[in-house]
């Protein structure tokens, strides 16, 4: 039986295909915005694994605005949410978050973040009562951000944030408008990452993802009849 403190966490896909142009480009066998879901749903399983432990328990949907040509090319993957097209993206979240007692922020167009730094987050925040935990930060590759909120920040973040303080960029706006009882948080890795780039905002970078996930295919395929498939992970 699950605990009755059980926290509900909701992963949020925000995409919008007028914005991130590549969503449906190939990078190996699969599109975009199908690497990303993939990643989310092996988060949410993976977290969902050991729920009654860690005491909360995770779902995933993708945010969208209102007849995005999205929806019908992703529906069957994931729960689609259409929110009209004129929020910002504060009040689509707010919009989804519904009785979750976190949202976590992924972005459509960053294929491979990996689900364990999705899991980990949310571990994190969910475990420790953070109220914003990110790891957008000067030091980490662009396109492997995530941010982690409490409902009740959320709300607080909507309710006080100017047009002009930033509403579409959730941590530069967390840090700075933080109320004195946010417990806010931020990880940070061991190096300077931030030369690297696994966000798909142009052409140059869909073709540099594009190489670089060759390159692991080529690896992984080494180990292919020498290895029981258990033993190979991508993560």
């Amino acid at each position: 039986m699950y605990h009755q403190d059980i926290k509900k966490v909701f992963i949020a896909i925000l995409a919008n295909s007028k914005v991130d142009k590549f969503l449906f480009d190939h990078v190996g066998h699969r599109r975009v915005l199908d690497h990303t879901i993939a990643n989310c749903h092996s988060a949410r399983l993976y977290s969902n694994k050991f729920t009654i432990k860690k005491r909360y328990e995770v779902s995933a949907g993708l945010v969208v605005p209102e007849e995005d040509v999205l929806v019908s090319a992703f529906s069957q993957d994931i729960n689609t949410f259409e929110m009209p097209p004129y929020l910002d993206d504060l009040q689509k979240l707010v919009g989804v978050v519904r009785d979750n007692d976190y949202l976590c922020l992924v972005r459509a167009n960053n294929p491979f973040l990996p689900p364990y730094i999705i899991s980990k987050l949310i571990s994190i925040a969910a475990m420790n009562n953070y109220d914003f935990l990110t790891n957008v930060s000067d030091l980490n590759p662009e396109g492997l951000e995530c941010e982690v909120l409490s409902r009740k920040m959320l709300g607080w973040l909507n309710e006080n944030a100017r047009e002009d303080d930033g509403r579409n960029n959730l941590t530069p706006l967390a840090l700075a408008l933080s109320p004195h009882w946010a417990k806010i948080g931020i990880t940070i890795g061991h190096f300077d990452l931030s030369y690297r780039s696994y966000s798909v905002a142009s052409q140059d970078d869909l073709d540099s993802l594009r190489e670089e996930y060759e390159k692991v295919g080529s690896t992984l395929r080494k180990f292919e009849g020498k290895c029981g498939r258990n033993f190979i992970h991508r993560l």
